[in-house]
């Protein structure tokens, strides 16, 4: 698509290669995952943001990709103004 013609414009800022479970806590947060009680089905305690960052990892992927904790590209983007 021509630039002129882009209603959003982005810009790839500098990518970080990181494994799941070298989560923090801030990082955790920052994926949308704040814990809690209730975060976690059946958890009977309060779940911290990492606990409940890696339960959902765990959903979302297969059984054991936690354990098998492999690499991830964190790519982030920031808005252009054209």
């Amino acid at each position: 698509m021509p630039r002129a013609l882009c209603r959003l414009v982005l810009d790839v800022t500098p990518l970080r290669v990181e494994r799941p479970n070298d989560c923090s806590e801030a990082d955790a947060l920052a994926e949308g995952t704040p814990g809690g009680h209730g975060a976690i089905p059946g958890y009977p305690y309060a779940a911290t943001p990492c606990e409940h960052y890696r339960w959902l990892w765990g959903s979302i992927n297969c059984a054991g990709a936690w354990a098998a904790n492999p690499w991830i590209w964190e790519v982030g983007f920031r808005k252009v103004q054209p």
